[in-house]
């Protein structure tokens, strides 16, 4: 069986299909690992940068001047 190496990187069902011999044999990602460490997911914010750019976004008043 030829391994499809892109495939099995992106796909966990085809990964999951491979003996632990064939996933042995795959290179490393070169995205790196599709694994968050729990400080990682801690230090996760979705894009913006604390609560108050949220209230910005959100359009609250209460939390972040308007300019003017």
């Amino acid at each position: 069986m030829t391994i499809d190496i892109a495939r099995a990187w992106k796909d966990e069902k085809y990964r999951k299909t491979l003996t632990a011999e064939e996933l042995a044999s795959l290179p490393p990602n070169p995205a790196g690992s599709e694994e968050l460490s729990e400080k990682e997911l801690e230090e996760v914010s979705g894009g913006i940068g604390s609560a108050s750019s949220l209230c910005c976004v959100t359009g609250s008043s209460s939390c972040c001047k308007k300019a003017d």
